[in-house]
């Protein structure tokens, strides 16, 4: 949603095995910097590498999982 610089998505995550999204969040001068990730259910951690955001997801159990990425506005 551009509107609300707010991104959205579904992911199928399996029990203790890391899985992660990139998203670019720097690209021609402009950056997007994160200011809240959340999950329905998993653990979440992220670091911006070379203007990349690299999210982690890390559940205790095979599931589909959704997640929200709040940009600063």
């Amino acid at each position: 949603d551009s509107t609300h610089k707010v991104m959205t998505g579904q992911s199928t995550v399996v029990e203790n095995d890391p899985y992660q999204i990139r998203i670019l969040v720097e690209s021609n001068g402009k950056k997007y910097l994160p200011d809240k990730i959340e999950t329905d259910c998993c653990n979440v951690t992220y670091h911006l590498e070379d203007g990349v955001l690299l999210v982690t997801l890390t559940s205790k159990i095979s599931q589909r999982v959704n997640w929200q990425i709040q940009f600063k506005k």
